[in-house]
């Protein structure tokens, strides 16, 4: 990774603890971070062991092994590799791991090239509690996770929201009054993390999730923020919508989930 490439992606790992703040508290060791959510103990992406850069293949191995022989009262153990490494992540399977990768999408905001709109569609920025639970019943109806889950996750997140406008905006997709889609934001200094994005599945391919990037777009510019980025699954369609918008990946961060059986 050249120098370039590496304080883009440091300026961006930078707004991914930020972000993780809003949720998270964290222990500090030498070579690993531990990241808690005391609310919502079962989400992965909330609990999680931070590797830190510089650990070769078999301090690396090493250190994931006994981090689940020692947790194996656990449901789960998830791991996330600082975005410089290039490991053979196929050694790290015999542990019963499953690896997946996240790529950092980054573009100037005012290059986003928006493809398709919604005429009927309506995008609001929620700023009030009742807003904020259309965006919940979006999440339930559109993800496959049960639904005590999803509620108690979403419902964290609204007092979350609700204690932090200045940074977290939740914009929600409107047709006839109806919420159809959602996606949550997170805006410092610098830049504007997009996050969650998801359109109910009998409304999508109908500009919908355009849409809502457009009126992302346009409270970017006016709050003056040059720079937009996203984390997209490095196998999942929404990748590709991103590159047509003009995205680029400048990093990629690696994610390793044992789950007890």
């Amino acid at each position: 990774m050249d120098n370039l490439l590496k304080d883009r992606v440091d300026l961006l790992k930078d707004c991914e603890d930020e972000y993780l703040s809003y949720y998270t508290t964290f222990t500090d060791h030498e070579n690993y971070r531990v990241y808690v959510d005391k609310n919502i103990k079962n989400m992965y992406t909330h609990n999680f062991t931070y590797v830190k850069s510089g650990l070769d293949d078999k301090i690396a191995f090493s250190l994931v092994k006994e981090k689940i022989e020692e947790n194996k009262e656990k449901s789960f153990m998830n791991f996330l590799f600082a975005p410089d490494y290039s490991l053979d992540w196929n050694e790290f399977k015999i542990l019963g791991i499953e690896v997946s990768c996240l790529l950092y999408m980054m573009i100037e905001t005012e290059k986003m090239n928006i493809i398709k709109l919604n005429n009927e569609c309506t995008v609001k920025i929620a700023d009030n509690e009742k807003m904020l639970y259309d965006g919940i019943i979006c999440e339930i109806k559109g993800e496959d996770d049960g639904f005590a889950f999803l509620y108690k996750c979403n419902t964290h997140k609204k007092n979350v929201f609700l204690q932090n406008k200045d940074n977290l905006f939740y914009f929600i997709a409107y047709i006839n009054e109806v919420p159809v889609g959602k996606c949550e934001v997170l805006i410092n200094e610098h830049l504007l993390r997009i996050e969650s994005l998801l359109v109910l599945n009998s409304f999508r391919g109908k500009g919908i999730a355009s849409s809502i990037l457009n009126s992302i777009k346009e409270f970017a510019l006016q709050k003056n923020i040059k720079t937009i980025y996203l984390m997209a699954e490095e196998d999942d369609t929404p990748k590709l919508m991103y590159s047509k918008m003009g995205f680029n990946i400048v990093g990629k961060e690696t994610w390793m989930l044992w789950e007890k059986h």
